[in-house]
């Protein structure tokens, strides 16, 4: 990752000193010698020294150092007492450090079970000890990179990076996935999609957006923009507008499938159409394949070819769309002439 890295340090003391020219806006008393604030500094910094103590940065631990010296002169501004002083070093100090830690680890542990589901949910749960790993080393970014076989040949190559935040959480800061093939003679296709760390489709739904094929995750139907790819080839994803809500269960009732007649026959099939899946199907002793398109609140029937049928299904039946419009005409005019014969 080309990110410079934050120096944590620098960036909580920074803050102070924020504070610090607001309070001398704001109030007429001497700032630097105010006892009260004096000491409240003193206890944050404190704070911030005992927090990145195992820092393995460089530069953080060139600030730690800087910081020491700091606390010291404000202690003794602080607490003129030698007696005081010597107290909150051996009983004040170690008691607060402990809580601080017992904390720490707490929220260590809550982030480490956030990155377990996001992993999971992308399908990387055996990757949870790499991950482990690099927080234990306090590491302030990182990526681990995955395979992941769809078939004989295609895998899904993937990245996810993670990135320590101020505040000493980790969060995902990208996540890349790529389609590729082991196949021999065959030129290897290699499109990777730049995903948000909000939108975490696991491997199926993922493997289905690199086909083209439109998947619905949290209530929303996505695809991928062929038109919105960078200068590293990454594509990006679109979020499929709907003035209307697409109804899927409805559309597969439409059809009049043999195969799909039930409650949960029908929610099945519906469920695989939103994560990208393409349902095989027979009609008329053919074999058919059923896509979702919700961009056209459809479903597209795909031949054994591979060709998108120019025409509807209906009650079990492929017909061409321009015999159903004839058909729908002529009952309409056949409605019409009753109703003339039957005025006459």
């Amino acid at each position: 990752m080309d990110k410079k890295k934050v120096n944590r340090i620098e960036v909580e003391v920074a803050k102070w000193k924020e504070e610090e020219s607001r309070f001398k806006t704001l109030f007429s008393f001497d700032v630097s010698t105010n006892k009260g604030l004096l000491r409240k500094k003193l206890r944050d910094f404190e704070d911030i020294a005992a927090k990145y103590r195992k820092t393995n940065d460089p530069a953080e631990r060139l600030s730690l150092m800087a910081l020491k010296q700091e606390r010291r002169h404000l202690e003794r501004v602080a607490y003129t007492n030698t007696f005081i002083r010597l107290f909150r070093r051996l009983i004040i100090l170690p008691i607060r450090r402990q809580i601080l830690i017992v904390r720490q680890n707490r929220m260590k542990e809550m982030n480490e079970q956030k990155l377990t589901q996001i992993l999971s949910k992308l399908g990387l749960k055996s990757h949870n000890p790499a991950v482990r790993k690099h927080i234990d080393n306090d590491e302030t970014t990182f990526s681990i990179p995955a395979q992941q076989y769809v078939n004989g040949t295609e895998k899904l190559n993937s990245r996810v990076s993670f990135e320590k935040d101020v505040s000493g959480e980790y969060k995902l800061s990208s996540h890349e996935i790529g389609l590729g093939t082991d196949a021999k003679g065959q030129e290897n296709h290699n499109k990777i999609l730049q995903l948000s760390a909000d939108l975490l489709p696991n491997s199926k739904e993922s493997y289905n957006l690199l086909q083209g094929r439109s998947v619905q995750i949290d209530g929303k139907w996505i695809k991928l923009d062929l038109n919105d790819q960078d200068p590293n080839g990454k594509y990006k994803i679109k979020e499929i507008q709907q003035l209307d809500s697409f109804a899927l269960v409805q559309s597969i009732e439409q059809l009049g499938l043999k195969q799909f007649r039930t409650v949960h026959q029908i929610e099945h099939v519906a469920g695989l159409l939103r994560q990208g899946e393409r349902v095989p199907v027979v009609i008329n002793r053919r074999r058919y394949e059923l896509e979702a398109n919700p961009q056209f609140k459809t479903i597209d029937v795909y031949d054994e070819c591979n060709l998108k049928l120019v025409k509807s299904v209906r009650n079990g039946k492929v017909q061409n769309t321009e015999q159903a419009r004839v058909t729908k005409v002529d009952k309409l005019n056949e409605r019409s002439n009753k109703v003339r014969l039957s005025k006459n």
